[in-house]
C-alpha cells in the first residue's frame, strides 16, 4: 500500500511596487509519494525512547484519520490490538497514555 504524503514547499511572489512588508507569500503543496513502512523503518532509527516509538504507530490515526488500525498494524509491523490501545490512551490521557506505567513495587516491598 502506498500513500501521497504532503510537504509544504514556500514560494514566494513579491508584488512589484509594494515595500517588502506587503509582499504576498503563496504556499504550494508538494507530494512525494512515500512507502509508509519504509517511512516507519527509516524513523526507527532516531527513536530515543518507547514514548516516541508508540507515538509514531498512532500520528497517522488521530491526525489524519486516512487509514484504518489494520493498516497501520500492518504498516508498522505490530499487533492491531495494540495499535488500538495506544490510540484510546492517548485519546483519553495524551502522551502520558504512551509512557509506561512502572508499578511502584517499594511498598509491596515493605510488606
Amino acid at each position: 500500500m502506498r500513500f501521497v504524503n504532503a510537504l509544504p514547499l514556500v514560494t514566494a511572489s513579491l508584488s512589484l511596487g509594494l515595500p517588502t512588508k506587503l509582499a504576498k507569500i503563496t504556499f504550494t503543496p508538494v507530494r512525494n509519494e512515500v512507502d509508509p513502512t519504509a517511512d516507519f523503518a527509516q524513523l526507527q532509527l532516531g527513536f530515543v525512547d518507547q514514548t516516541q516509538r508508540r507515538y509514531e504507530v498512532i500520528r497517522p490515526l488521530v491526525l489524519f484519520a486516512d487509514r484504518t488500525v489494520v493498516q497501520r498494524a500492518r504498516e508498522t509491523q505490530t499487533h492491531p490490538d495494540t495499535v488500538r490501545k495506544l490510540r484510546r490512551r492517548f485519546q483519553h490521557q495524551g502522551m502520558r497514555g504512551l509512557m509506561r506505567i512502572q508499578a511502584d513495587t517499594s511498598n509491596e516491598a515493605q510488606m
